[in-house]
């Protein structure tokens, strides 16, 4: 091949401009993964497996875009490019399977819906969970190189079930506990509060738009004793500010994490409605069992049915309050 045409063809493949620009810069960025401090986090969930740079004009038409795969062991989250010259707005989205070299401006972006089952930890594929992260008016110049640095967030809230206590009266055993979220928003924008268009695990076990993640399941819970089940479960911020509970047809409502088991032949439901749910955060959920639980997966228990604590924590970085509810 002709050793002048190369960089030409690289070029190419890192922008999606029709045609090559007269002046080009050198832009390094560098991502700050979401490290975790507060609460416990899997390397998977923490994990950036791969990158797209989406650059974006003035007019905020795509004029470059870029992919980079990090492996196992990677240190620093950098890479360089070269990139048309100019004010760009730059957007990273790590850990998407989808290839979103397509996008022709940034208001496509803005309402493209992102599903929860592209987040790999959801739908049991290798991989990690969809991360976004933007740095607006970088000024890409011809001489030199461009450094920007882009801290990047989870697009989930994650639901962290620690342990289910059991205080049944009479010495009742738990059997067949069982542990997953209804009512899930499964999809959603870049931006935060829209409104979902698929749900998940409907009315619990009334369908799903989507694949939902798989509940987890435990043995039997003795009397005075604990299952600690250590159980992290995921969703789509919910917007829903109205909530509706029961009924046989579904509509959107509050998103509710539900704890189901056999007490003799009697199935028993302990549904927790989760109020506020945000990208990024993670909310420590311990349970204590004190009688028998509803017989409608979505609707409420009596008062003193069972106790529960939620402490939401910043997935990057302590949170100073704890909520009992």
């Amino acid at each position: 091949m002709n050793r002048f045409l190369l960089p030409i063809l690289l070029l190419a493949t890192a922008c999606s401009a029709e045609r090559p620009p007269l002046e080009t810069g050198r832009l390094n960025i560098v991502l700050g993964s979401p490290e975790t401090r507060a609460a416990a986090s899997t390397e998977a969930e923490k994990r950036i497996w791969n990158a797209q740079f989406l650059l974006f004009d003035r007019r905020g038409t795509l004029c470059c875009w870029h992919k980079t795969v990090f492996p196992e062991g990677t240190a620093a989250y950098s890479t360089e490019l070269t990139v048309p010259t100019g004010q760009v707005d730059i957007w990273v989205i790590a850990n998407l399977t989808e290839d979103l070299r397509g996008i022709p401006d940034f208001n496509t972006l803005s309402t493209k819906k992102f599903l929860l089952t592209d987040n790999a930890l959801v739908s049991g594929a290798d991989g990690g969970l969809v991360m976004a992260g933007s740095a607006g008016n970088i000024l890409v110049r011809e001489s030199g190189t461009t450094s920007c640095f882009i801290a990047v967030k989870r697009l989930v809230a994650r639901v962290h079930v620690g342990s289910i206590h059991n205080a049944l009266p009479a010495g009742r055993t738990i059997a067949s506990p069982t542990l997953q979220l209804s009512n899930i928003a499964a999809d959603r924008t870049l931006g935060s509060g829209s409104m979902p268009s698929r749900w998940c695990n409907k009315l619990l076990d009334r369908g799903s738009d989507l694949a939902a993640q798989a509940p987890l399941t435990g043995g039997n819970i003795a009397p005075g004793a604990d299952w600690n089940c250590d159980a992290r479960l995921y969703a789509y911020p919910n917007p829903i500010t109205a909530d509706h509970m029961g009924g046989s047809v579904f509509t959107p409502r509050k998103t509710r994490l539900v704890f189901s088991c056999m007490l003799g032949d009697i199935r028993c439901y302990y549904p927790l409605t989760l109020d506020r749910l945000e990208e990024n955060k993670s909310y420590r959920v311990d349970l204590t069992l004190q009688r028998p639980g509803s017989a409608d997966p979505d609707i409420p228990v009596e008062s003193g049915t069972f106790r529960f604590t939620v402490v939401p924590e910043d997935w990057n970085a302590p949170i100073s309050y704890e909520e009992k509810l």
